[in-house]
């Protein structure tokens, strides 16, 4: 039990506590299965209150040393993999076996684990300017060689500001229409599928001073049939014409 045990305690003891008791599986699951342009559901008041506001306030500033930058031609965002206490509680019981059952339950996936390395996940944050582009994740774990199949994402800002933009685009197969944009307000969590053609990102530059999220990424055994994205895939928006034609060339001369 770490220094904040009072405020986790509920988290380590009993995994569910973490989040709202009335966001029951059966209705989520209808959900998640009609959900376009793939599988998802937004959960609103995600963890507990006293949960949300501990780990928020854990997080660093995006001037603090502590962060890794990902900053590229796709990606201006910060990372963080050695979390503090609260975080690392929080991401145990997320990987526990109960709510690892409710995830399967909720989403139809069969034998789903967590990644306790958080390859990839973790904490993000995106400081002023940041954004990621449109893009599918990898399919495979580097070192387990499992599927990827669900990623969850708890956003960690208080007193959210929706003039800021940071909004989470999820796109349909081909990247030609954004099917719903969220706004990754205060203790909001959104579940999706994770496969080649789930196409998300918050591409336009963030407004706001941070956009912090943590990030937890789900695996599942591979299957023969399952395809293979070795590294993240970015995609171009309709009329962003450059980024469409250097992708074009890029395919051109593999």
């Amino acid at each position: 039990m770490t220094a904040n045990g009072a405020v986790i305690e509920s988290v380590v003891a009993a995994p569910f506590s973490a989040f709202r008791s009335d966001l029951r599986w059966a209705a989520l699951r209808r959900t998640f299965a009609a959900a376009r342009p793939y599988g998802h559901v937004v959960m609103d008041g995600f963890l507990a209150p006293a949960v949300a506001r501990a780990l928020a306030r854990e997080i660093p500033s995006p001037s603090s040393p502590r962060w890794t930058r990902r900053i590229h031609r796709h990606s201006h965002k910060l990372t963080l993999t050695r979390v503090g206490p609260v975080a690392r509680d929080v991401i145990d019981a997320l990987h526990a076996p109960s709510f690892l059952r409710w995830l399967e339950r909720v989403t139809g996936q069969r034998d789903v684990a967590g990644d306790d390395a958080l390859f990839g996940g973790g904490l993000h944050c995106s400081p002023p300017g940041g954004f990621l582009d449109v893009h599918a994740d990898f399919s495979r774990h580097p070192k387990t060689g499992q599927q990827r199949a669900l990623n969850l994402l708890i956003y960690l800002t208080e007193d959210w500001d929706v003039a800021w933009g940071g909004d989470l685009e999820l796109w349909d197969a081909k990247v030609r229409q954004c099917v719903r944009s969220i706004a990754p307000t205060f203790n909001r969590a959104v579940l999706f599928e994770t496969h080649a053609t789930s196409f998300h990102g918050h591409p336009d530059p963030f407004r706001g001073p941070s956009r912090a999220s943590l990030a937890l990424y789900y695996y599942r055994p591979r299957r023969e049939d399952d395809p293979f994205v070795p590294t993240t895939d970015y995609r171009p928006r309709p009329w962003e014409y450059v980024a469409r034609f250097r992708k074009w060339v890029g395919r051109l001369v593999r």
